[in-house]
């Protein structure tokens, strides 16, 4: 009977994971970030950056785009993207002619984001749980069934950023403290630079860390 179940679970699991997998890929084909939230506001903020890239990072301002208040790590990626097509193709408007480049290989970049978050989260619950196996169905029944993931997504927003640097950060934070706290100059670097990179991702990321510090050393007082 446990064997049956066992089949059942891990049945469900590989279909949420072929399911999730399959609808980032029909996205990338089918679904044109231009249509998202803002997103006219949030190329204009890659064509900004990708202006004076590679040889400085310039941000922009709010005479250039309306989301200037964003961090730049979301867009770092597109625009070094944009810079790679108005080098490679021949055009009299790199600025129309690459967008369409650059916001295809920012839905691969993020679909990668994603796909190494569910990971790492199964990760995580597979070492909490004592597991041998990285099969956690309820977990992801659980991301599956949240229909606004595939279309952020899908975006070019900072959202994947935070949910990977978020993730990365709750792994890091669980080893410390499986190791009694222990000092370690390396993980203690990565730890300070995944928190710096959650900051860059949005601007509001910076506050999400805050609570579980709180809650780890409450529950160590």
């Amino acid at each position: 009977m446990d064997k049956v179940r066992f089949n059942l679970s891990s049945s469900i699991f590989y279909f949420l994971l072929g399911s999730t997998s399959f609808i980032l890929i029909f996205n990338i084909f089918f679904y044109s970030p231009i249509l998202g939230y803002d997103a006219l506001e949030h190329f204009q903020y890659i064509d900004f950056i990708a202006r004076y890239l590679p040889n400085q990072l310039n941000l922009p301002d709010l005479e250039n785009t309306k989301e200037f208040f964003n961090p730049p790590l979301a867009y770092i990626a597109p625009s070094m993207a944009q810079v790679l097509c108005r080098n490679i193709i021949e055009s009299s408007n790199f600025l129309v002619e690459c967008q369409p480049i650059y916001a295809k290989f920012a839905q691969v970049f993020q679909a990668i984001f994603y796909l190494l978050t569910l990971f790492i989260n199964l990760h995580i619950l597979k070492k909490f749980n004592d597991s041998k196996s990285y099969i956690n169905t309820s977990y992801l029944l659980l991301v599956s069934i949240i229909a606004s993931n595939y279309k952020t997504i899908s975006m070019i927003r900072g959202e994947s950023y935070i949910l990977f640097f978020m993730s990365l950060f709750m792994y890091f934070l669980y080893d410390s403290e499986k190791n009694n706290y222990s000092f370690q100059a390396s993980k203690a670097l990565l730890l300070g630079i995944t928190i710096g990179l959650i900051a860059l991702s949005r601007q509001w990321g910076f506050l999400l860390f805050l609570p579980m510090i709180v809650l780890l050393f409450s529950k160590n007082l």
